[in-house]
């Protein structure tokens, strides 16, 4: 299973080829603190970075990049992405902005 984790006040996300992104909170000391599926048309989750304590940015194997709302794991957003998959994102320490790459187009896209 391939893994993408991101780490930002204790929490970490990882993700998998089973379409499953699981948190694990470092600071209570939990192994797993939540699971959440992927919604069917977005592919594998393959990148990740926390937008600030509230957000969490996620790359997908479709191209599309969604923001969840830490607390209970909505989808807020959907970003078009790229063609070909989502092979990284960073965003910006304030949390205005992140920069996300192109798995198959080659892009670097800042949102």
């Amino acid at each position: 299973q391939q893994q993408q984790q991101q780490q930002h006040c204790g929490t970490l996300l990882s993700t998998g080829y089973d379409e499953m992104m699981r948190t694990h909170d470092w600071a209570k000391r939990l192994n797993s603190s939540g699971e959440v599926r992927t919604p069917t048309d977005f592919g594998t989750p393959i990148c990740s970075a926390f937008a600030s304590n509230s957000y969490c940015m996620v790359g997908f194997t479709s191209g599309k990049i969604s923001i969840y709302k830490k607390r209970d794991w909505s989808v807020q957003h959907v970003l078009a992405g790229h063609d070909g998959g989502v092979s990284a994102i960073a965003v910006h320490p304030t949390g205005k902005m992140a920069l996300s790459g192109g798995d198959k187009d080659g892009k670097l896209k800042l949102w």
